[in-house]
């Protein structure tokens, strides 16, 4: 298990959206919830069952992570919650057919003492992804990521995605020596 890339595509929204639709109806029944933002996390086992994972009401998501739809679909999904909208699936899956949005945290090795860090090749990390959409430095050296970046990969391009989600990032670190 891996919280460094996330993933949106059409494929993803066809597979799920109807399971996922009934499991939130179901959850603001019995929590008697309604208009309420809440944050929730499946999984889908082979037999198309949804096991949540987490519930977080009253947020979207975590850190810039629900950004991921401006870029892959073209709305904010707070504004649309907000005005009462609703996504039209079938024509953003149309249009969107054979791309990847994708969101990567750029996280640091457990084992790696953040103080060290002198700085980051942000532009040797951009240069991996055939179409960044936008980086996000983050440059705090308490957190345990140094970046967040979004991109954008066709179905040929997905081994991007794959290759960075076992990628070894630290070749992007440049460490101060040690004292």
């Amino acid at each position: 298990m891996s919280d460094r890339v996330y993933r949106v595509a059409p494929d993803v929204i066809e597979r799920t959206h109807e399971v996922l639709h009934a499991e939130l109806q179901e959850l603001g029944v019995r929590a008697g919830l309604r208009n309420v933002p809440i944050h929730v996390e499946y999984r889908i086992d082979a037999a198309g069952r949804a096991r949540p994972i987490e519930a977080n009401p009253m947020r979207f998501g975590s850190w810039c992570a629900t950004d991921i739809a401006s870029h892959a679909w073209g709305f904010c999904p707070y504004r649309m919650f907000l005005d009462g909208g609703q996504p039209d699936w079938p024509r953003l899956c149309d249009e969107r057919r054979g791309r990847h949005t994708a969101l990567i945290v750029a996280d640091l090795p457990a084992d790696l003492d953040p103080t060290r860090v002198d700085s980051i090749d942000y532009e040797g990390f951009l240069a991996r992804f055939s179409k960044p959409l936008e980086l996000r430095k983050v440059e705090d050296p308490a957190q345990p990521v140094f970046a967040f970046l979004f991109v954008e990969v066709t179905d040929a391009e997905r081994d991007q995605l794959d290759e960075v989600l076992h990628a070894d990032l630290t070749r992007y670190v440049r460490l101060r020596p040690m004292a």
